[in-house]
């Protein structure tokens, strides 16, 4: 979250480099100025009519304000973007714009125009608008350009093949094996120093690291996997977790933490300063979710519900890192997770992991793809868009899990 400045301003004469303002394709964008006529026409050079939504000035009456709430809730609701101008800086609307936004799970960007409306009153983090930025001089948003920027997660453009990968922590010599199964072969002189026949490409559903014995090993096949276009991941609570005891956070060291702690402060000094270098920017990089194959399929740790899909904000990345639950432990100290498959009727695949099982299917357009490998159950793959099921057993039992697998 950033709040941004460009003020264009320039000595008589000189020619004005044009300000440069990136928005997110799918946001609630707020123009202010306090002449109507600005933000009208500066509205009109980046976004069609219909984007427009809510102009204050139209809105005077209570019926007006909330027909025009409904048109913009409407556009939100559908994934589309909606553009809102009030006039001047009207604490009471700007409150009610921003919590339109986060109540559709969309990012909120502010654009103050003209020097007349400070920026310091479009708050900028978690319970205010993603960006601000303000062009105070008539150079600067007269020769601004707007750029839409996908969402992170938005990766319906890479269609496959893939195979996707369940929770692995740390389980290395179980991900050889499953790379074997899956038609991998090593090839130093591929990118990401794998390489499959078929071009198939390789996503992780999250959880690298955390109680197996080969978590420096499993992170650094895919963040190279990654880092060479050759994979995708998405983030698992435990790579959060340890991305954040790496930063020095304070962190409660439980659930395998220990052993991902002790693997990689065993690396000789410089190899360790390396991959808690490279493994923290790795996990900060991630999206929370993956959007993929034109839409048809998406990829969450702990899976998501379809009215969540191809939208971002942090009740989402909360809900794909760890799902929602009831509340309560069932008798082993195991968080009750809520079903939210067993309700699911989307159009695009979920593939998650998160909760071990020891035999899994697809459900509902869904599955859970982690089979427990370090309790001693499997390591399983489904591929896209076959749908088929790859597994390898584990080799032994690296953490007994309360209760066993279910």
């Amino acid at each position: 979250m950033t709040r941004e400045e460009p003020t264009g301003e320039s000595a008589v004469g000189e020619e004005v480099t044009a300000p440069e303002l990136t928005i997110p394709a799918l946001a609630l964008v707020v123009i202010a100025s306090g002449d109507i006529a600005t933000a009208r026409e500066f509205a009109a050079r980046h976004f069609t009519p219909a984007e427009i939504a809510l102009v204050a000035p139209e809105v005077a009456s209570p019926e007006a304000f909330l027909a025009a709430r409904g048109v913009l809730d409407r556009r939100l609701a559908e994934g589309e973007l909606a553009v809102a101008l009030p006039l001047g800086d009207d604490p009471a609307l700007i409150a009610t714009l921003i919590r339109d936004a986060h109540s559709r799970d969309v990012s909120a960007v502010a654009i103050a125009l003209g020097g007349a409306v400070p920026l310091a009153r479009f708050p900028v983090g978690p319970r205010g608008f993603a960006a601000a930025h303000a062009l105070a001089s008539l150079e600067a948003w007269t020769a601004a350009r707007v750029t839409r920027r996908p969402l992170a997660c938005d990766l319906r453009g890479e269609r496959g093949p893939f195979d996707i990968i369940g929770d692995v922590h740390g389980c290395y010599d179980e991900l050889l094996d499953l790379l074997a199964a899956l038609g991998y072969t090593r090839d130093e002189g591929a990118a990401g120093g794998w390489r499959h026949p078929d071009g198939r490409r390789v996503i992780f559903v999250g959880d690298l690291v955390d109680r197996g014995p080969g978590v420096v090993a499993v992170a650094r096949l895919a963040m190279a996997l990654v880092a060479a276009g050759q994979g995708f991941c998405a983030p698992g609570n435990h790579d959060v977790k340890l991305a954040r005891a790496l930063e020095g956070r304070n962190v409660f060291v439980a659930h395998g933490l220990r052993e991902s702690l002790d693997q990689i402060a065993a690396l000789p000094a410089e190899e360790r300063a390396a991959f808690t270098r490279d493994f923290v920017a790795f996990v900060r990089a991630l999206p929370p979710y993956l959007w993929l194959a034109e839409g048809d399929l998406i990829v969450a740790h702990a899976g998501l519900p379809e009215r969540y899909h191809g939208r971002v904000s942090e009740r989402i990345r909360a809900l794909a890192l760890y799902g929602e639950t009831t509340g309560w432990e069932d008798e082993y100290g195991h968080p009750q997770r809520i079903d939210w498959a067993a309700d699911y009727g989307g159009a695009a695949a979920v593939v998650y992991g998160h909760t071990p099982w020891r035999e899994t299917h697809w459900r509902h357009n869904t599955i859970n793809v982690d089979t427990g490998c370090v309790h001693g159950g499997r390591l399983t793959a489904v591929r896209w868009p076959e749908r088929d099921l790859v597994s390898v057993p584990a080799r032994r039992v690296y953490a007994p899990r309360a209760g066993g697998l279910r």
